[in-house]
Order: C-alpha cells, then sequence, then structure tokens
C-alpha cells in the first residue's frame, strides 16, 4: 500500500469549530478512515492510502461548510458525515443543512438533522395526510408541529 499527501486549507475562524476541542473530531477521522492528519497554521495535510484521504478530504470539506454556513459543528455531526460516507452520500450533510424550516424566538433555526427527516419533512410538504412513524426522540413530533407553525404563519 503506497502512502499518498493531500493539502488541504482551512479558515483559521473555523479550526476550533470543525477539529473539535482537544481535536477531538480529527482524532475520530483519523482513527475512522486510517489515515493521519499533520496540521501546520492554516495548512492540514491528509496522510494515507488514496481512497481514504479522498474520503476523509471530502469528510472535512462537508465539516467546513457546515461552520462557514454558522453551524456548531458537533460529534453527531462528525459522526453522520461518517456514516454517510460508508453509504456514499457523501454531499447529503450539506443538502439537509440548506433546508430551514423556520426559525425559533431566539433565531435559532429548526431544521432536519438526518436524511429521514429530511424525507419526512419533505413528504409533509407535499402530502395532505403524512403518517410518521419510529422510535421515541426522533423529532417526529418537533418537526411537524415546526411545518404545522409555518404553515400557519403562511
Amino acid at each position: 500500500m503506497s502512502l499518498t499527501e493531500i493539502s488541504l486549507n482551512i479558515p483559521s475562524d473555523h479550526m476550533a469549530n470543525v477539529f473539535g476541542q482537544f481535536d477531538t473530531y480529527i482524532k475520530k477521522i483519523e482513527r475512522t478512515l486510517n489515515v493521519t492528519v499533520v496540521l501546520r497554521g492554516e495548512n492540514m495535510k491528509i496522510l494515507g492510502s488514496e481512497r481514504q484521504i479522498k474520503r476523509a478530504e471530502n469528510v472535512f470539506l462537508q465539516l467546513i461548510e457546515l461552520s462557514k454556513r454558522g453551524n456548531v459543528i458537533t460529534e453527531q455531526n462528525v459522526n453522520y458525515a461518517l456514516a454517510l460516507l460508508e453509504e456514499e452520500k457523501e454531499s447529503a450533510i450539506v443538502e439537509i443543512d440548506k433546508d430551514c424550516i423556520c426559525h425559533t424566538i431566539n433565531g435559532k433555526p429548526v431544521k432536519p438533522k438526518t436524511l429521514g427527516q429530511k424525507h419526512y419533512v419533505d413528504a409533509i410538504r407535499e402530502k395532505m395526510i403524512v403518517f410518521g412513524m419510529g422510535p421515541a426522540g426522533t423529532g417526529k413530533t418537533y418537526l411537524a408541529m415546526a411545518m404545522a407553525i409555518t404553515a400557519f404563519k403562511n
């Protein structure tokens, strides 16, 4: 197996958000994708097999894009980006983030967080009646209420 290297420029104002406290997100990506990440200022080098560094680069680019849109990157975002990578739906996390249903009183946007939630919200927009079934705590009622409030306001 030959080692390859790729360079990626990370804007300094997004570094802390994308890398996590004590670089925990970098370490998680390194372990999961079997790559090595070396930081030098705003420049980041990813070392590993060609396929794995392309996958790692894609995850970092997705996280940077989320950060640029004003999102606080959480471990859930990193885990979901890595999971979508396995399903070969790499750009889905940025597509999901584009869909803003409404804003809370504090101004926080209400958005779907997973592909399932995105499909659910799209079904509510398209159909008169939608039945949502699934485990407790997955956002069914929350998203349905956000959609109802938006429809009422409109």
